[in-house]
């Protein structure tokens, strides 16, 4: 019992006015325990009624102390706390540093006796120096000691350590053991002679730093009066010890407890997702509890909860977002905290767990820096930590050789030459710090610094295991990660590797493109290029300028005749020669609402033009490989982009094509085109381009686009392809030289090649097809092979069409309605049609036309699965040659997935889909089957069945009971080995379990008489076939209700009601639920007869705290006006759907409870809506349910 420590001001009662608290600003902020002045000090009133003291003649001090000691006795009784009193007035001839803890435990003089003697042998007291200094307690609290230092000739008083320094009269009035007290403190970081190098966070810097304060000399003068010499270079350490409050500690306490002793900075610590949800629910009960009121002081373990749950909060924090951090603290507590009281707990948990673990804490000059230390110890900023790995990246690759030892020498030299840097730079305020090296430009905010200059050894290993882990991830070694830090490092590496793929990618592309100069202004030509696969760009290249044209040209760009844009040109050179640098613009930021079809582009200045477009820049359409433009329309097969305007359409033959979705061009369509050999690719019909490898015949003729859309003409056994009188066949020829090989006749007529309009390259001829008839005959002959290579006949029409309502047609679905469209000249027909129809015939003319239904056919060839209605097939029923077999209409692709994976028919439409089923390896319990068809941009996937690797049922079987008999539904329908036996078990509570035998043709059985009625647990199993095990085998598991479902059907349940509707909306709720559940019989409702039944309507609000919804109407304090709900009335409709009243029939509001750009949320309520907030209610129509125990 210490009744000094009883009068001292308690640690609750400082600091405690926002005033107070609003003193201590971040990074700047004193010491959080107030300072109190000799005026407030518990002992004030006994030292203002202490006698005058004249000192004594006696020469001895020991005398004249124990004679001023007697002197005080007769003033009163002698007790510790009068001892301390008495100490406070203390003669300066009787000061020395005696420890004040040891005056507190004094009970009697012959004790301080005891002491005086014993220091008076020791080093500390000098008896020719009457004028020595004494020390007493200021202040006492649970964080530190504050001392108070007394001199004699002194008119303030300075206060140690770190804490304000008022002048004193003479700085060289000192006493010798001061000086001496100096000299020796000094000499324990003596680097080399009488070098010294004292660290910032050194008590000696502290206490030296504040007793020049304010006399006029500096820390380094007053140095060297001592006889030093300070240097700013910190030392390389020489031992391999760690500093104290950086080592690894082991400790066998929970979690948080091993935070604080396994990680020098906290936040290196990961802790699972619970334990965080733990810390984080705790810190919040916590600091909820200190607000209130209900607890005086934290406990050792909630403030080290606090400060885990705050290092948490800052390894989030953007200062960019929210500059100020204790305000960004507050927040993710749920605080606005604008009195700064949550900030006051939150700093004094932060110190008082991290002092009792012995964990860094930065300090600058007479102050402590909160939030640096946070931000620190949970590596915050995250910005400020991924420079700090670009720096080391940049020093593993530049100075490492991209290689890392553990000893590698010049790790100690780089953290050498950044703390120089970081010492220079002390003055600095701001808290990012920029400093150049290699000139490149790196920015260290406070935490990484104060780690780099006050923890060297520690920063060391970090540094170490950060170009550790780098390395791993550069060498592709996967790692556990084990810290924070080193997940970070992970995130880095992340963005790392997208940075320098974009910009290798960059690199490669420029690298690629061909650096054209031009000379000759004659040469000039502006190129299209395609970016990033969507984009159009044009682009000049570099121009060399001619001695006579200045450089200040401007290109102008035309849209047909329209200018566009302007801008001017940026050349480089001297008057030895300019170039025009090349220049590239995106069309999409030009053009906004036509086609890039009649670019045009003006190179000038104002005295002439040296490069004009005019129309050579016009398209009708693009068409790239990579970013180049292609021209021309022989193509060898492969991979292009093309680009058209949207009211052109393109057809490929022996390719498949895919849409560019989005497409940076105006008014156009863009695609990704695959081309085969022997590739077609028509635009609105017509031939755009085509490839002229080698075939068979070296020779293709190409029917006119519209015959392959159009029917078929049948006349006296004769077939004819129809044709527009205007178009024509297209003959294809590998090389010119073959022309003379063949021959081509038009009806009669013998057709020389060269009397056909032809490419350039004179491999694509177009043979018209008018020939004053109606009917025209081509053929065409090999005289090589002396064989008829190709026989046509074309019904030539003015006019036609044909169109289906679909691509094609599978499912009884595809041909609701189904129905064909034909015009041929002045002959217009609408057919129906049905899937039992193969094509569609109809009279025309003097014969008939013949129309074949585009649709899809899918067999299987054993018969024995795949077989409408059944939807699903055990695998043992299906033989390893079962084989697929599809029929498509042309330029329709097919394909199988398997739980979604596509596998390809082969070029005959055929699949061993019974191998491929039997070679699944680990197969989950069923597979689906889907068929997708694609044809013209039109896509459909057809749900085929499942196959199952496991007995089951389709479904979970559903069990009821009517009239003492149980009645099953088989599950839908058993899937596995034929007459299968089935084990029924039943369970009621705690009840003996019953159990029945069933088969796939029993549909129910009798129950026993006098069975009790309720929810009964089911189970359904089948027998092991296994020799050696005959266990039971679970199929299926669920409940069922014997007896009176209508009273039965809530029991030992609550409702629970997670959406609504509205209309034909389905609208998502927070969640509500029903208990108290009580049947009320059969009544007629609004559903017509229903089931109905009343309960309390409830909802959870802040975790766990149930609150019911009103039970009558009022209007409240506040003016909410809420109408009656509870109880409610529940009017059972169906096994997902319920109507719900109160007790008159009325229904219920819903309301928007909260909005954002991109989230609304919805709730029930038992408010009324006003006239101000009605937009926010609706009405609810019915309530979607499930039940669960409670």
């Amino acid at each position: 019992m210490n009744p000094l420590k009883d009068a001292l001001p308690s640690v609750s009662k400082l600091a405690s006015t926002p005033a107070e608290i609003k003193a201590r600003n971040d990074g700047e902020e004193e010491n959080p325990i107030a300072k109190t002045t000799e005026t407030n000090h518990p002992a004030a009133s006994f030292t203002q009624q202490a006698p005058h003291y004249e000192p004594a003649a006696s020469t001895d001090l020991k005398e004249r102390f124990t004679a001023w000691l007697h002197e005080q006795q007769n003033c009163s009784e002698v007790s510790a706390r009068w001892t301390a009193t008495i100490l406070r007035n203390l003669p300066a001839e009787f000061s020395f540093p005696v420890p004040t803890y040891d005056f507190y435990q004094c009970e009697s003089i012959a004790e301080l006796d005891q002491i005086i003697d014993a220091y008076k042998q020791s080093d500390h007291f000098n008896a020719h120096d009457n004028r020595l200094k004494g020390k007493v307690t200021h202040a006492i609290s649970k964080y530190r000691e504050y001392i108070r230092t007394i001199n004699p000739e002194a008119d303030r008083i300075a206060l140690y350590p770190g804490g304000k320094t008022y002048r004193t009269h003479s700085l060289f009035n000192l006493s010798q053991e001061t000086t001496a007290q100096h000299i020796a403190e000094l000499q324990k970081y003596i680097v080399q002679d009488n070098v010294v190098y004292l660290p910032a966070d050194s008590s000696t810097y502290r206490n030296l730093n504040s007793f020049v304060y304010g006399k006029g000399i500096s820390l380094e003068k007053y140095i060297e009066k001592l006889g030093f010499v300070r240097t700013q270079q910190r030392p390389v350490p020489q031992d391999d010890g760690m500093e104290s409050d950086m080592e690894i500690r082991t400790s066998e306490g929970d979690f948080i407890a091993r935070a604080f002793a396994e990680n020098p900075l906290i936040g290196s610590a990961i802790l699972t997702e619970e334990e965080t949800q733990t810390i984080l629910q705790e810190a919040e009960k916590i600091l909820k509890k200190r607000l209130s009121g209900s607890i005086k002081r934290l406990l050792r373990r909630d403030q080290a909860i606090l400060t885990l749950a705050l290092t948490h909060y800052t390894k989030n924090w953007d200062p960019d977002v929210q500059p100020k951090f204790w305000e960004y603290a507050a927040k993710q507590f749920g605080y606005l905290d604008k009195d700064k009281i949550v900030e006051e707990i939150l700093k004094g948990a932060l110190e008082g767990t991290l002092d009792r673990n012995h964990r860094f804490f930065i300090e600058n000059e007479r102050k402590r820096s909160f939030r640096s230390t946070v931000t620190m110890h949970a590596f915050s900023p995250r910005e400020s930590w991924m420079a700090f790995f670009d720096f080391l990246f940049d020093f593993y690759k530049e100075n490492l050789g991209w290689t890392i030892d553990p000893d590698e020498p010049l790790i100690g030299d780089m953290l050498q030459v950044l703390s120089q840097r970081f010492s220079d730079e002390q003055g600095v305020q701001s808290e990012n710090l920029n400093i150049s090296i290699s000139s490149r430009s790196y920015s260290f905010r406070e935490g990484i610094r104060k780690l780099i200059l006050l923890r060297p050894k520690f920063t060391r290993s970090l540094v170490v295991r950060m170009l550790q882990k780098i390395d791993s991830l550069i060498n592709n070694n996967i790692e556990e990660i084990k810290h924070y830090e080193e997940k970070l490092c992970e995130d880095w590496f992340e963005r790392k590797l997208t940075e320098i793929s974009d910009s290798r990618k960059s690199e490669k592309d420029r690298a690629s493109e061909r650096r054209e100069i031009v000379w000759d202004y004659s040469k000039i030509r502006a190129r299209f290029y395609l970016k990033n696969e969507d984009e159009l760009q044009i682009g000049l290249p570099e121009i060399r300028l001619q001695r006579t044209i200045e450089p200040n040209l401007t290109l102008e760009v035309y849209s047909a005749d329209r200018l566009i844009s302007t801008c001017s040109m940026a050349w480089y050179g001297n008057e030895l020669g300019k170039t025009l640098k090349s220049k590239t613009i995106d069309l999409h930021s030009l053009i906004k609402n036509e086609f890039p079809g009649q670019l045009r582009l003006r190179l000038a200045s104002e005295e002439e033009a040296i490069y004009d477009s005019e129309e050579r820049l016009y398209r009708t359409r693009f068409l790239f490989s990579g970013k180049n433009e292609l021209t021309g329309s022989i193509l060898p097969p492969g991979d292009y982009t093309l680009i058209l305007p949207s009211d052109k359409r393109v057809q490929v033959e022996r390719g498949e094509q895919s849409p560019i979705q989005p497409l940076k061009v105006p008014a156009a369509n863009g695609y990704f085109v695959e081309l085969e050999p022997g590739f077609i690719v028509r635009i609105d019909s017509k031939i755009a381009y085509y490839d002229r490898g080698e075939t068979e015949t070296e020779f293709r003729i190409l029917s006119p686009q519209e015959s392959e859309s159009l029917p078929t003409y049948i006349e006296d056994e004769e077939e004819f392809e129809f044709a527009d009188r205007k178009s024509a066949c297209h003959l294809v020829l590998s090389r010119p030289e073959v022309s003379t090989r063949y021959v081509i006749r038009k009806d009669e007529e013998r057709i020389d090649l060269s009397a056909l309009d032809c490419n350039e390259e004179k491999t694509l001829y177009a043979l018209p097809l008018d020939n004053g008839k109606d009917v025209c005959r081509i053929r065409i002959l090999d005289l090589g092979e002396e064989k008829l290579l190709f026989k046509r006949d074309y019904l030539l029409i003015d006019q036609a069409s044909c169109k289906f309502s679909r691509e094609f047609y599978y499912s009884s679905e595809d041909y609701r309605d189904a129905k064909v469209e034909i015009q041929l000249d002045e002959l217009s027909e609408s057919i129906d049609f049905s899937a039992g129809d193969e094509f569609i015939s109809f009279p025309y003319r003097n014969g008939d036309v013949q129309i074949a239904i585009p649709k899809i056919t899918l067999s299987e060839s054993t018969g024995k699965w795949l077989n409408p209605p059944a939807s699903a097939w055990y695998y043992r029923d299906i033989a390893q040659d079962s084989r697929l077999q599809i029929t498509a209409p042309k330029g329709a692709s097919a394909s199988l997935l398997i739980d979604g994976e596509p596998t390809q028919f082969d070029k005959n439409g055929s699949m061993l889909i019974g191998n491929k089923l039997h070679s699944i390896t680990l197969p989950n319990a069923r597979v689906h089957l889907d068929l997708k068809i694609e044809r013209n941009q039109t896509a459909a996937t057809y749900p085929l069945g499942s196959v199952f690797f496991k007995e089951g049922f389709l479904r979970r079987p559903k069990l009821w009971e009517e009239n003492g008999v149980l009645f099953w539904d088989l599950g839908g329908a058993f899937i596995g080995s034929p007459n299968q036996k089935f084990i029924l078990t039943l369970k009621l509570g705690s009840n003996a379990p019953m159990t029945f035998d069933l088969d796939e043709s029993t549909d129910s059985l009798l129950l026993p008489e006098n069975v009790p009625g309720g929810e009964y647990q089911y189970k359904i199993a089948i027998r092991s076939k296994s020799l050696f095990s005959q266990t039971e085998i679970e199929l299926a598991q669920g409940e069922c209700i014997i007896g009176d479902k209508n009273l039965l059907r809530f029991q030992n349940r609550r409702i629970r009601i997670p959406s609504i509707t509205n209309g034909e909306k389905t609208i998502e709720v927070h969640p509500c639920y029903i208990d108290q559940i009580k049947f009320e019989g059969i009544q007629p409702t609004s559903e017509g007869n229903c089931p109905v039944y009343s309960g309390i309507l409830f909802r959870y609000k802040d975790g766990n705290n149930r609150k019911n919804f009103s039970s009558e109407a009022f209007t409240d304090e506040r003016g909410i006006t809420r109408y009656q709900v509870n109880p409610v009335l529940v009017i059972y409709i169906g096994e997902r759907t319920m109507s719900i009243t109160n007790s008159h029939g009325d229904g219920f509001y819903y309301r928007k409870i909260f909005d954002e750009m991109t989230k609304t949320e919805y709730s029930l309520t038992d408010r009324e809506p006003n006239q101000k907030n009605k937009n926010r209610y609706d009405s609810v129509d019915l309530f979607f349910y499930t039940t669960e125990r409670p």
